[in-house]
């Protein structure tokens, strides 16, 4: 079975040349119809779903895009965009209940101003129910076409070059895999937080210049970008 990827970022461009075969798809929804045809929920979620402003149309972004150029099949649920949506739980559960094993999420709390970390309990419920349900029918068992029994959450330790656990969270939250990055030269990228709650380190770019990270973007492009979202795909 393919493993699929719920992409908590921005949209991602579903129909990029490079990316395309790989946008993990409803089958139970017909598109476009404005009816919750697999009665999940969702309207009209055929690769996904905006929880921005709760619609299946998805706004293609540079960020999301970028980080979706992993080889797996991807799924988006759109938590970014002009602003960020408080609907975080609602899309890292339906990533697990439409078939995702793990779930990349490139976003975190605005709380620079405090050492004390702090989940949202809905937040940490909701990862706390990928882990144990992703890839499992309504009785706990391993779906037949599931690669695994239960998900992992993986999230972007964050550009602030801090170990404080305020900074972090959820990446700090034991349960998840927190990811810091790497530059070129194996050395922590000067921008990557860092601190005993990282589980594992890949390569997320320098800042600027040479040795960024190259992937898709939107527009059926591509481009440099750097930072942990970089690292954790």
């Amino acid at each position: 079975p393919r493993i699929i990827v719920a992409v908590m970022d921005g949209g991602v461009q579903v129909d990029h040349p490079d990316l395309v075969d790989n946008i993990w798809v409803n089958e139970g929804e017909i598109p476009g119809n404005g009816i919750d045809d697999d009665g999940n929920g969702y309207i009209d979620d055929i690769n996904g779903y905006n929880f921005m402003y709760d619609s299946g149309k998805l706004t293609p972004m540079k960020h999301a895009t970028h980080t979706a150029g992993s080889g797996v099949k991807l799924m988006s649920t759109q938590v970014l965009g002009a602003t960020s949506s408080n609907n975080t739980a609602a899309a890292i559960k339906y990533g697990a209940d439409n078939g995702a094993v793990i779930s990349q999420n490139s976003w975190g709390y605005n709380t620079t101003t405090t050492s004390v970390s702090y989940i949202d309990p809905a937040d940490k419920a909701a990862i706390d129910y990928f882990i144990k349900y992703a890839g499992c029918d309504n009785d706990g068992n391993q779906l037949p076409d599931s690669p695994m029994k239960g998900g992992i959450v993986i999230f972007a330790a964050g550009n602030d070059n801090v170990s404080n656990h305020g900074t972090a969270s959820p990446a700090d939250y034991d349960a998840v895999v927190s990811v810091a990055a790497i530059a070129p030269d194996y050395t922590k990228a000067s921008y990557s937080n860092y601190g005993s709650y990282i589980d594992i380190s890949a390569p997320g770019g320098n800042l600027n210049g040479n040795g960024m990270v190259y992937s898709t973007i939107h527009n059926s492009s591509y481009g440099d970008m750097s930072g942990t979202s970089m690292a954790y795909p």
